[in-house]
């Protein structure tokens, strides 16, 4: 059970298994290229661990609009630990990737907040992209970033179809910044690499 001053949640309910197990199979999915051989390979442990955090972040987000400090902020020193395996060089990325990131990502929630007068991202999605420039770097945020967006704007658009869409209430955006970590993960800066040619 994860406690807070605000909030009080547990992992053992049907409805946190149920987001999980979705969210489990979206990551099934997006990896099923590569159990064929193609793509990028990834670290089997590192991604193992990786989908663990992912898919506990977003279960919680989606069900109780919070990224927990203890999952963002050890995704965090994980990505750095890794990094510091490969070296000085890759630490000193890594840790200039996680503050460019979280920079980055306050700066646009801190725009928004002054234009719209009401938050728009919260501080747990944040640490959660700080996390991801540990793990992935730099090169790979716009990938996160364009994923997290177009599959955000999909969710709402089925909303919308369905006539269940309410412009007041609030969307987790935790689950499809997971998503895009995911798929640079396993992918690498797909976006970028368009973008530069």
């Amino acid at each position: 059970m994860l406690t807070s001053s605000t909030t009080q949640f547990s992992f053992l309910t049907p409805a946190f298994v149920g987001v999980a197990g979705k969210c489990v199979l979206v990551g099934f999915a997006i990896a099923a290229p590569l159990l064929h051989g193609h793509g990028a390979s990834a670290p089997l442990a590192a991604s193992l661990v990786l989908a663990i955090f992912l898919t506990l972040l977003s279960a919680c987000d989606w069900l109780s609009f919070r990224l927990p400090d203890v999952l963002t902020y050890s995704l965090l020193v994980i990505g750095l630990l890794l990094a510091a395996d490969a070296g000085k060089d890759a630490l000193l990325w890594s840790a200039f990737s996680a503050s460019l990131a979280a920079t980055s990502l306050y700066v646009v929630g801190w725009i928004y907040r002054r234009v719209r007068s009401r938050a728009g991202l919260g501080m747990g999605d944040v640490k959660l992209l700080a996390a991801a420039g540990a793990w992935v770097g730099a090169e790979s945020l716009t990938t996160i970033l364009l994923v997290a967006c177009i599959a955000a704007l999909s969710a709402i658009a089925l909303t919308v179809r369905r006539g269940a869409f309410d412009a007041s209430q609030a969307i987790p955006f935790g689950p499809f910044l997971a998503l895009g970590i995911w798929v640079a993960w396993l992918y690498g800066p797909v976006f970028s690499d368009r973008l530069l040619q």
